[in-house]
């Protein structure tokens, strides 16, 4: 099994793609029982993603997610396959297979580098706050660093204040991080819209 499991492997460093794929699927025909199934599988989807076969890539991620859930591979596997579904444009899917690492083993290796990953992404699109709510939800992975929270969760309040006029997330935001280095912004832009929307007076208290 062992041969044959690198047998694949080398075919793919030498970006024999196809070839390397029959080899992986001859290897898990042959040795349906082998230690080094799970690697084969993330090996065969790293395969199908070089190749240009994304879709097949997922479906070989959450097969071996379904299979082997307690294995390292499996849970790196839900990384891969949030990446893959984020290449392909899907990001929602890419972020609800990123939370689903975080809840289920909130104490692994692969939890820290999906937390993180997660907190780019939905910080890329002004979701600061909606990554904080999620990570305080989970047990262990809670914040702690006050200052982290409130620079991201500032972010999305000032994304829904220019963006559409919506105070609520800086009011609520000031409520929490009144002593943050984002507080005295956060006042200005409440008082720079109260004063655009002819709160004169609601301005001047700011």
């Amino acid at each position: 099994d062992y041969a044959a499991f690198n047998r694949g492997r080398m075919l793919s460093f030498n970006r024999d793609y196809a070839s390397a794929l029959q080899a992986f699927a001859y290897f898990r025909n042959s040795y349906p029982s082998s230690a080094l199934v799970p690697d084969a599988m993330l090996e065969t989807a790293a395969a199908q993603v070089a190749s240009g076969h994304s879709g097949a890539a997922v479906s070989t991620y959450t097969e071996l997610i379904e299979n082997y859930p307690r294995t390292s591979q499996g849970r790196q596997a839900y990384i891969q396959k949030a990446m893959t579904l984020l290449e392909g444009g899907r990001r929602e899917d890419a972020i609800e297979a990123y939370k689903q690492v975080v809840r289920r083993y909130p104490s692994s290796r692969e939890a820290e580098q999906a937390s993180s990953l997660l907190r780019a992404i939905l910080a890329d699109q002004n979701r600061g706050a909606e990554y904080v709510a999620f990570m305080n939800s989970v047990d262990g992975m809670q914040l702690t660093d006050r200052a982290e929270a409130a620079t991201l969760e500032f972010g999305t309040a000032r994304h829904r204040l220019q963006s559409s006029g919506d105070t609520s997330a800086m009011e609520a935001f000031l409520a929490a991080y009144p002593d943050s280095p984002e507080a005295e912004e956060g006042l200005a832009m409440l008082a720079e819209a109260d004063y655009g929307a002819d709160r004169t007076e609601q301005a001047l208290i700011r």
